[in-house]
């Protein structure tokens, strides 16, 4: 029974792989909008809250010359992911490109806020180097005196102890 559930399990998983890989393909990869559109819609049936395919999508549908749905998918992307400059830029270049500028110059704003605080915490997050010392000549003849003889008598300029 056991051998019998592990084969058909391999089996399926055999036959949905291949599918699973051309819609991958296809939404990333694909060269036309509409062979785009078709693998990004498959893998956001299975999986609704992606916002890299939802964003994906929308720049397939802007290519189709489908303002509305693009925006519709950027607006979908943003719901899951509302920290992504990305979105919020093309969404606002696909409101400029059908003339609403209102919307648009909104998107570009919260974009380049968006893209401002991310970079604020990589700066502040970013560990610092350190600052590369130079060893002077003298310190280096101090070292070496230093090192042969105790430090009262370098100190005073005579061997004794």
């Amino acid at each position: 029974m056991r051998g019998l559930l592990s084969s058909t399990v391999v089996a399926i998983v055999s036959t949905l792989a291949p599918a699973l890989a051309n819609d991958e393909q296809d939404c990333f990869q694909g060269k036309e909008p509409r062979v785009r559109i078709a693998g990004c819609s498959k893998i956001i049936q299975r999986n609704p809250n992606d916002a890299v395919v939802h964003h994906n999508r929308a720049v397939a549908f802007g290519l189709a010359g489908d303002i509305e749905s693009a925006i519709a998918d950027y607006t979908k992307a943003i719901e899951i992911e509302p920290n992504n400059p990305t979105a919020y830029e093309n969404r606002g270049r696909a409101y400029a490109s059908k003339g609403d500028f209102t919307h648009a110059v909104a998107d570009e704003t919260k974009a380049s806020e968006l893209t401002a605080k991310a970079t604020a915490q990589t700066i502040a997050t970013t560990p610092k180097k350190p600052k590369k010392t130079t060893t002077s000549k003298a310190t280096k003849n101090v070292d070496k005196k230093t090192a042969n003889s105790s430090w009262w008598s370098w100190l005073w300029g005579s061997d004794a102890k």
